[in-house]
């Protein structure tokens, strides 16, 4: 198996976060905004923690 640097790993990274975050808006858009930013705030700032992901 080839080993893979950590800078092309850092990229994938950024990558998945931002399709991540870009999901949980996608779901908060198709429930009808009907949790408040601030709520919003709290669980995405939950799976990041979760995951380590900041």
């Amino acid at each position: 198996m080839r080993t893979i640097g950590i800078d092309k790993i850092n990229e994938f990274e950024v990558s998945y976060q931002a399709n991540a975050i870009s999901g949980v808006i996608m779901e908060w858009r198709s429930n009808g905004f009907k949790n408040s930013v601030d709520e919003m705030n709290s669980i995405l700032f939950s799976i990041l923690k979760r995951y380590k992901f900041y």
